[in-house]
């Protein structure tokens, strides 16, 4: 039996790390079990007083907003990779470094952005911590002490560009068959009744795929949108928008924050094949004249209750 608590009465991914090679999600038991290690470096990207009040042993700040910029007049943009990989070097780590990141809060999109960020530069061992900080601090302790020493280490950015796609290609691929756009934001912001943009709406033919589907954000008793749902969850979610294995998806948002979740989501834990991220998003798509844009309702999927809410619990 074990001495830790059960994590919630909600149905974790899994125990053990989940996804590929590349990018896994892995439990907070996981975490706390291997933070010594020495080839993993865990990274807490909340903001530095909820860092300095408390964290998980051995974890270095690095917070969210630092992997985006503004790149002239656009906003929101990703750092060149000799930025990214300086910046990431300078918390130790390195081109052999395991990479575990958390968040906290109202979502998990600061620990998937900072993971992108990570993949797009080249990196090859990047985790995410399921249920983040809130789930940790219910089963272990934290410190507040700073890990020892740290090394600055070389990390070579190689910039994997199958990852990503511009305005420019995305436009081109509008209508094409086997083109699949996915929005990730909530469904007004799809269909347009907010005054977020320049110019309201989505991309002409888009999917709407809120991102908090994928979470436990609305659970009854214990919301936590740093909790993935199990996997046979995510793929009932996904198939129903009736994507296939083998489209092309193109995945965005508003400044590719919401998109950074759904993109890990089905490329390394579903493993669909031809999966990218249009980084630009609704921050660029908006902004560029005579881009088309619609308000028209396509599919705005509801979250099964069935699914977001389990009475089973996790051992």
């Amino acid at each position: 039996m074990s001495s830790h608590p059960p994590i919630t009465t909600l149905d974790p991914l899994a125990s053990g790390p989940v996804g590929s090679e590349t990018f896994q999600w892995v439990s907070v038991d996981w975490v706390a079990e291997h933070a010594d290690d020495a080839d993993l470096r865990i990274v807490d990207v909340r903001a530095a007083h909820a860092y300095l009040a408390g964290h998980v042993p051995n974890a270095v700040h690095i917070p969210e907003a630092v992997v985006q910029s503004a790149y002239g007049s656009q906003p929101a943009t990703y750092l060149e990779p000799a930025e990214a990989a300086t910046l990431f070097g300078r918390a130790g780590i390195g081109d052999d470094t395991a990479v575990v990141i958390y968040s906290a809060g109202d979502d998990v999109l600061g620990a998937t952005v900072v993971a992108y960020s990570l993949l797009r530069i080249g990196h090859r061992k990047v985790m995410v911590m399921d249920g983040g900080f809130d789930d940790y601090v219910q089963r272990h302790p934290l410190v507040q002490a700073y890990p020892p020493a740290i090394e600055i280490r070389l990390l070579t950015p190689a910039l994997d560009a199958t990852l990503f796609i511009g305005h420019q290609e995305v436009r081109a691929a509008l209508g094409c068959p086997g083109v699949v756009l996915l929005d990730a934001r909530p469904a007004p912001y799809y269909l347009g009744n907010t005054h977020q943009w320049m110019h309201n709406g989505h991309i002409p033919g888009a999917i709407s795929f809120d991102w908090h589907q994928l979470t436990y954000a609305g659970a009854t008793g214990f919301a936590n949108a740093h909790r993935i749902k199990p996997l046979k969850a995510l793929r009932e979610l996904v198939d129903a928008t009736g994507i296939a294995a083998t489209d092309d998806l193109i995945i965005y948002c508003g400044a590719s924050r919401e998109a950074s979740l759904l993109f890990l989501i089905i490329k390394y834990v579903l493993g669909y094949p031809q999966v990218r991220l249009y980084e630009g998003s609704m921050a660029e798509w908006s902004s560029l004249p005579d881009y088309p844009i619609e308000t028209a309702e396509k599919i705005v999927q509801p979250t099964p209750v069935s699914i977001t809410v389990s009475d089973k619990v996790a051992a």
